[in-house]
């Protein structure tokens, strides 16, 4: 067992027997500990150890806390084991004696694959919101605005060459040492093969640059090559998971980067490149993204939410960067009502969050979302309202008082497409001030026009710019993530990781606010007194 049911005596090297000038009342260390040894215990990782087996575990809550702390002051694992060693503040914070060895630096990543393990392990973010809502903090009905900002992987993006020769190695790699009677039969038959991808330089490019015949005549060959090595492992009966997985990383890599050349004699990449492409076979998760037409960067996102009064982060995921900025918002909100019922009044978004899907979903969940009206969700005949719309009946009527009850649906636009008689458009008096076609007046309307058209009407009142303004303040927040906190760039491969480091990241900002927040209102408290 890690645990004692009787707290062990504290000797002369513990920190606060043998300094405890050094961190005295309200100094931030200090209160920041109080804060972590009220947000974990020890039993809370029970579940992820054997209580009756093995050599005593290192303390999990001292190890949680240094994890905090890592993200805290941007470490890296051998950064926060020398901190660890050698730093009087982390063994203060973390309960260690001046003269404990502290943590290796391995301990940290078994400790976060230990973690992970636990589908629950979000949980430790929930928990410390619970702590700040009992403290008066966060209220429940607080408004919230939510973000996302991008994260860079922690790759080197390759060409579409390199990419398929980096998955035809991690497939004989995989082969190697999960299915070894597999990789030495195939290696019997393919000798040459082998020897190039895990013995020699496989197709790398020699010094110099190619010429693009050159390149084709590469890329050709990695191809060729990775097609061999798939038609025979499609006449094995069975693969190890880890193998199929690789196989099918492979598979992906072709389908997506290459197409036979123009002259039938050889291959050549893609003109226009796959929406979901793989990346890299290192990190398969990451993807292409764009924050902007010109901010382009290859990644993940990571979405949160904030509150606009004590700007505490309530909630954070991470998605693959190709995804849209408006997929997770209403997750991130029903999480949020589900684990610490917080439902706020509001929820401010800039104008990628602010679609038809997420209006609706919102308002069905008691929640308003503020978001600036997307210019193609309304014609400008329905905003200026010269042709009128009756949710009700779903009845179209333009200026000259024709109702039309004819419409298809567009099932990509999520939208009606209404289309007025010409007879009746030829003989109006107001044809030239409404109709555009020649005939006949053709009017889009969306499937959310309801909630499109209470946003536009919404986002014509004072209120709106208000609440615009109090978004726009979530944006120095992602700049402290980003910039202070390490999160501009993945530590990690994979999505799950990444998440997990964006979710110690969020831990780290609000203890650092609530440390500040309570050492200002300690020192309130005295000035008032005095």
């Amino acid at each position: 067992m890690y645990r004692r049911d009787k707290e062990l005596q504290l000797d002369f090297y513990h920190p606060d027997i043998a300094c405890p000038h050094l961190f005295p009342e309200g100094n931030f260390y200090r209160v920041l500990k109080e804060k972590l040894d009220r947000w974990v215990d020890e039993l809370d990782f029970q579940p992820l150890y054997c209580p009756d087996n093995g050599r005593p575990a290192a303390s999990p809550r001292a190890l949680c806390k240094a994890l905090v702390l890592q993200h805290l002051f941007n470490l890296s694992d051998r950064q926060l084991e020398e901190a660890c060693r050698y730093d009087l503040r982390f063994k203060y914070v973390l309960g260690l004696p001046l003269d404990d060895f502290g943590f290796d630096h391995s301990l940290f990543g078994r400790f976060r694959d230990r973690l992970l393990t636990n589908p629950g392990y979000k949980e430790a973010l929930f928990r410390q919101i619970e702590l700040l809502k009992a403290e008066g903090h966060i209220k429940p009905d607080e408004p919230q605005r939510v973000d996302a900002t991008h994260v860079v992987a922690n790759i080197a993006v390759p060409s579409a060459t390199e990419l398929i020769r980096q998955c035809v190695r991690q497939l004989l790699v995989k082969m190697k040492r999960k299915a070894n009677p597999l990789f030495k039969a195939f290696r019997e038959d393919k000798e040459e093969l082998v020897r190039r991808y895990l013995e020699g330089e496989g197709a790398r490019p020699g010094k110099g640059r190619l010429t693009p015949a050159e390149q084709q005549e590469r890329l050709t060959k990695v191809v060729r090559d990775a097609q061999t090595i798939l038609a025979w492992l499609e006449e094995q009966p069975e693969l190890h998971p880890a193998v199929a997985f690789a196989k099918e990383l492979l598979l992906r890599a072709l389908y997506q980067n290459i197409e036979p050349s123009a002259d039938g004699a050889g291959y050549r990449e893609q003109g226009e490149p796959h929406p979901d492409r793989l990346v890299s076979a290192v990190d398969p998760d990451a993807r292409h993204g764009a924050k902007s037409g010109k901010k382009k960067f290859t990644g993940y996102k990571v979405h949160h939410l904030e509150t606009t009064e004590s700007r505490f982060i309530t909630n954070v995921t991470v998605t693959p960067g190709n995804a849209h900025d408006a997929e997770p918002v209403v997750e991130l909100v029903r999480e949020s009502k589900e684990q610490n019922d917080l439902k706020p009044s509001k929820v401010l978004g800039d104008g990628a969050h602010g679609t038809g899907a997420n209006r609706r979903a919102l308002a069905e969940e008691g929640v308003m979302l503020v978001a600036p009206p997307q210019p193609r969700a309304l014609a400008p005949e329905l905003r200026e309202g010269r042709f009128i719309f009756d949710p009700d009946t779903e009845t179209l009527t333009c200026p000259a008082g024709v109702a039309c009850r004819h419409r298809t649906y567009n099932p990509q636009a999520e939208s009606w497409v209404y289309r007025f008689p010409a007879a009746a458009c030829r003989a109006c008096e107001l044809k030239g001030s409404c109709t555009k076609g020649r005939s006949s007046r053709i009017i889009t309307v969306s499937r959310y026009y309801r909630e499109h058209m209470e946003a536009y009407l919404y986002s014509q009142t004072p209120a709106y710019k208000q609440d615009m303004r109090v978004r726009a303040l979530i944006e120095p927040k992602n700049g402290e993530l980003a910039r202070w906190h390490g999160l501009r760039r993945a530590r990690y491969w994979g999505l799950v990781k990444t998440r997990l480091q964006a979710i110690f990241t969020a831990l780290a900002v609000n203890f650092k606010r609530w440390v500040h927040l309570t050492i200002a209102a300690k020192q309130a408290v005295k000035a008032a007194a005095a």
